[in-house]
């Protein structure tokens, strides 16, 4: 059996793929000019090119911070230089 990615995504799914949620992503839609446009599927069904929205996450700035307190991301706690834990080998 041979597995293949999507070539299109729906809304939801192209946000969860860039890890935000459905309001950021339609924030970007109307906001951002470089964020890919929808493709038309069909007469009443459009998706984002998982290729355009790979490309386009991969312009994005590398980020020198960790997430803000409000997304209750877990690594938060560290502060802003700590490494992780060292990993010991028995």
């Amino acid at each position: 059996m041979i597995a293949t990615a999507p070539a299109l995504l729906r809304r939801q799914d192209a946000a969860e793929f860039l890890a935000i949620g459905k309001d950021t992503f339609d924030d970007l839609l109307k906001q951002d000019k470089t964020f890919p446009k929808a493709r038309e599927i069909s007469a009443r069904r459009v998706g984002w090119l998982v290729s355009e929205l790979a490309s386009w996450a991969a312009a994005r700035p590398q980020a020198d911070m960790l997430p803000p307190p409000n997304t209750a991301h877990k690594n938060r706690a560290r502060g802003p230089r700590s490494q992780p834990e060292p990993h010991s080998e028995h």
